[in-house]
């Protein structure tokens, strides 16, 4: 079983190493629709109300023109049903997709009925606006589904000759190896339009987002658009098998013998063993490091909190959380985190 299952998880791109604290008692794995036994799919409609705020203030310049919409890891459809409340709401022209490893759930999500799980973050009047009462579970209404389609689909296989304005990914790539994360959005560059933005989950950075993409803020949230100047569909994947980000080796001048100087690799993994080895202040340095390039990455910040309050910086390290905080607020590690500090 647990060679098919790393197969399996293989097959996704899905580093098993990311998966050892979601993985509990799994038996019977014997398709790839068990897939659904090992990757979480939760979601609900409106999840991280603030981004679908900001969205609506960004779609309002769409309003002369169509916009083709794509949710990749859709799950059972809320996010793409959010977005077409919020499109219809606005009058907008658009097409709205949906793709997800998981053939039930793309199953649901056609059919458009959800339990209270899905719709537990719902005003009362939204339920009333966008679903009617079916039994105990509640359908989505047709004017909302009218312009949506639904397919199961690897992401790592996605090959589509559409192009898309608006690419939304949020929290799948966790799942995912260093490798495939770089094959990913190479394939989500090139099916996204010249002016179109990538939406991740709050606080997910890749450092392989560099090579596709540039950071692109509004209203308090973090778009990523194409890099200007550059031909994606031409760009080769160069990302190393090995999570490690490395620091670029530099040659140092020496008169005497010219003698070539590398820098340490620098990486999460590196951080983490010097603060498991009670480093504290060099694990610092090394953040540092790595928040010039990665200033958006919450777990960044968590581990900047750890080390501080080792040190017995307290100030800094209730900065550091609240900035990590801020970013990801469903990592409920934070919130331990918060707690012993206050104590």
């Amino acid at each position: 079983m647990t060679k098919y299952l790393l197969e399996l998880l293989k097959k996704y791109g899905i580093d098993p190493n990311s998966l050892k604290r979601k993985i509990e008692n799994i038996k019977n794995i014997y398709s790839d629709s068990e897939l659904d036994k090992i990757l979480i799919g939760e979601s609900y409609f409106f999840r991280d109300r603030e981004m679908w705020l900001a969205l609506k203030e960004y779609l309002k310049r769409f309003r002369n023109r169509k916009i083709d919409f794509l949710s990749l890891g859709c799950s059972k459809g809320e996010e793409v049903y959010s977005f077409c409340f919020i499109a219809e709401e606005l009058g907008l022209e658009y097409n709205a997709y949906g793709i997800d490893a998981s053939i039930e759930r793309i199953k649901q999500a056609r059919e458009g009925i959800y339990d209270f799980w899905s719709i537990r973050k719902l005003t009362i009047s939204e339920l009333e606006k966008y679903f009617v009462r079916v039994n105990d579970k509640w359908k989505v209404k047709d004017t909302y589904r009218k312009k949506v389609a639904f397919e199961t689909g690897n992401i790592l296989e996605l090959s589509m000759d559409d192009k898309f304005d608006i690419i939304m990914l949020r929290k799948v790539l966790i799942y995912f190896e260093p490798l495939s994360i770089e094959m990913v959005l190479n394939k989500v560059a090139n099916i996204l339009r010249k002016d179109g933005v990538l939406i991740l989950g709050k606080g997910e950075y890749y450092q392989q987002l560099e090579s596709f993409f540039e950071p692109l803020k509004f209203k308090n949230s973090i778009y990523w658009s194409k890099k200007r100047f550059s031909d994606i569909s031409k760009k080769r994947s160069t990302h190393s098998k090995s999570s490690t980000i490395k620091i670029k080796r530099t040659k140092v001048a020496d008169s005497e013998n010219k003698k070539v100087k590398n820098f340490q690799p620098l990486s999460l993994e590196f951080v983490e063993n010097l603060i498991e080895n009670g480093k504290y202040e060099e694990a610092l340095k090394a953040i540092d490091k790595l928040l010039e390039d990665n200033p958006i990455s919450y777990i960044v910040w968590k581990y900047k909190a750890i080390a501080e309050m080792n040190l017995k910086k307290l100030d800094e390290a209730k900065n550091s959380l609240e900035k990590a905080v801020f970013l990801n607020p469903e990592d409920y590690e934070l919130w331990y985190l918060d707690e012993l500090l206050r104590k």
